[in-house]
């Protein structure tokens, strides 16, 4: 389906400062005028309001969203979080670590995501929820690690997400951030 046309993503970050220059950047997507002729494969949005959420849903038949949520009162490493995906999605290296049809496919199966950028408040966090509701991970790490460490720090994630659930992991590009996760998760099982 993507094939014939290049990829267009577009994001929304909480923290502005983290603007990429290669990316669509917006802060709003909510004015008609910003969208009406403009095709995005999908739109990627940290903290959006309740507003924004429900003008969001108007736009397209075609796009995804993608509402990215904190776990934590901090929005920061999720906007690291929105930069490092949509970089290795949009990235033009072979082979990729993820791709879109990957953090789509999360994104259908949960009903929220969360974005983590270091292992320790991950596991912290999944450790307070029900494995069975845990529907889908990706893992990116973005330094050099020996595949033994690798496998171990893939294993300290897989075992929180359900037997049904499914985990999607590779090297991002590098980055400021430890890693890039992405949970999917359901609010009942």
């Amino acid at each position: 389906m993507y094939s014939q046309e290049k990829l267009r993503i577009a994001v929304s970050l909480e923290n502005s400062r983290l603007e990429p220059t290669n990316l669509k950047l917006t802060r709003s997507f909510t004015s008609t005028a910003q969208t009406r002729d403009k095709h995005y494969h999908g739109i990627i949005i940290s903290s959006a309001s309740l507003y924004e959420h429900e003008k969001l849903l108007n736009l397209s038949a075609n796009t995804e969203l993608f509402f990215i949520s904190s776990a934590f009162i901090d929005y920061k490493p999720v906007d690291e979080v929105i930069l490092n995906i949509t970089k290795e999605i949009l990235s033009e290296k072979m082979p990729r670590s993820i791709d879109f049809a990957d953090i789509r496919l999360l994104n259908q199966q949960a009903d929220i995501l969360f974005g983590f950028d270091d292992l320790e408040s991950t596991t912290t966090f999944l450790s307070t929820q029900d494995k069975n509701r845990i529907v889908g991970c990706i893992y990116l790490a973005h330094s050099p690690l020996s595949p033994d460490k690798y496998q171990s720090l893939c294993d300290k994630l897989k075992i929180h997400i359900s037997d049904n659930g499914y985990f999607f992991s590779g090297f991002g590009e590098p980055s400021p951030s430890e890693c890039t996760i992405l949970l999917g998760m359901k609010f009942r099982e």
